[in-house]
């Protein structure tokens, strides 16, 4: 008897969601059920199952199927709810089985109150769960991505990362990249734009005036900035400060080395004093070897880190104590401290010199100072920067010390 049954009317009312979207629904589904002479079914629970499908007819699988339900009929008519999990982005067919006969044909097409039309629309989707599509989205006052609340001073928030389309703006900003500015306080050409892999540009005009990438910061062309701190104007590139020892905490790595003894050995190293400029108001720091003459030099190993480079100045201020009879003093650099034995030689200096009498800056009757520079081609990774003496009285009469060492690479 259950085969001759068949679906001759069926209605249905649609789900309701409030506020969002949701990925499961209610749905009212109603039908009448009566026998192939026409007259509706006896009253009593009939096992049904549905399903949504696709496709108004054939194979193949449903896109969702109930559970069976025991539904009660009366008079022919019957009326479930159901819990469809699809996301009402397309048409839906209704198909029906009652027990375990095949499905009733033909499927019914749900149909839509005319203001549910725009949720599916031809390109605007809007569904009850997965990914929602508008051509145009206008929000009439705030928008929390990925959050749950804006806050009063905010339009827009987001919980999560922002992609914006690659390229510079184009003029007017035509292009439609990057972050730009619009309205009568803006700008739709100037902004942050993106115009190659790995660069960031900040435009005006149309026109890049800040550009970051991999090597360096760029402003327009004219200063740069290399990834290493190194600044060029015009192309040529300025003095980098890389080290400056000025002794307020300490020997700042310098030490004190013998001429002719091998370097390493107790006899070979002397010691250090480190001594209060107070009467000096530009250098309140300085140090000194405490040892007699010229006998002593002081010297620093400097290691550049890999600062890429072709030239070193350096900066530095030498103490001149006891300078009745015009001594002698002088600095200088080379790539070792020792010579072809292994001991310190005053050989090493040769390369560059820097001899100096007299003062520039007064300390006391027969001390002075004096500031000056050495400039040289240099690119290897370190090199020994030393300073000494020609001293004939003991050092309770005479000696020499150093203050405000700067070393500047480019």
């Amino acid at each position: 008897m259950r085969s001759l049954i068949k679906l001759c009317f069926t209605s249905f009312f649609c789900f309701f969601v409030t506020g969002i979207l949701l990925s499961q629904a209610d749905l009212s589904f109603q039908g009448i059920l009566k026998k192939s002479n026409g007259t509706a079914v006896e009253d009593g629970e009939y096992m049904m199952t549905f399903s949504l499908h696709t496709t108004e007819s054939g194979q193949g699988s449903a896109a969702w199927t109930s559970a069976p339900l025991n539904v009660t009929v009366t008079s022919g008519i019957y009326s479930v709810i159901l819990n469809p999990t699809v996301p009402f982005n397309t048409i839906y067919y209704m198909g029906v089985k009652v027990g375990s006969a095949p499905e009733l044909v033909p499927r019914f097409k749900l149909t839509s109150a005319p203001y549910a039309l725009s949720l599916i629309g031809t390109t605007n989707k809007f569904p009850s769960s997965g990914i929602v599509k508008a051509d145009t989205l206008i929000v009439a006052n705030k928008m929390a991505i990925g959050a749950t609340a804006v806050a009063t001073n905010q339009s827009l928030k987001v919980n999560g990362g922002v992609f914006a389309k690659g390229g510079a703006p184009g003029a007017a900003g035509v292009s439609n990249a990057g972050y730009a500015f619009e309205g009568t306080s803006g700008d739709n050409d100037s902004g942050l734009f993106s115009t190659a892999d790995g660069q960031v540009a900040m435009y005006t005009d149309n026109t890049a005036r800040l550009t970051a990438n991999s090597t360096g910061v760029e402003v327009a062309g004219d200063v740069r900035m290399s990834s290493g701190g190194a600044i060029s104007y015009n192309g040529v590139r300025d003095w980098q400060l890389v080290d400056v020892d000025d002794f307020s905490t300490g020997n700042d790595g310098w030490a004190t080395y013998a001429w002719g003894t091998p370097l390493g050995t107790a006899a070979a190293a002397g010691t250090l004093q480190r001594l209060q400029a107070a009467s000096n108001p530009f250098y309140n720091w300085f140090i000194r070897p405490d040892v007699n003459n010229d006998d002593f030099l002081l010297k620093k190993q400097f290691t550049l880190n890999n600062i890429t480079h072709t030239e070193i100045k350096i900066e530095f201020v030498v103490f001149l104590l006891g300078t009745w009879d015009n001594e002698l003093y002088f600095g200088g650099v080379a790539e070792t401290l020792t010579g072809p034995t292994g001991v310190v030689t005053k050989g090493f200096l040769e390369k560059h010199q820097a001899f100096f009498t007299g003062s520039t800056i007064y300390l006391g009757s027969g001390d002075n100072s004096r500031s000056g520079q050495m400039v040289f081609k240099h690119s290897t990774n370190s090199f020994v920067l030393a300073f000494g003496a020609e001293l004939d009285e003991g050092i309770t009469n005479e000696s020499f010390g150093i203050a405000d060492i700067k070393v500047w690479v480019r």
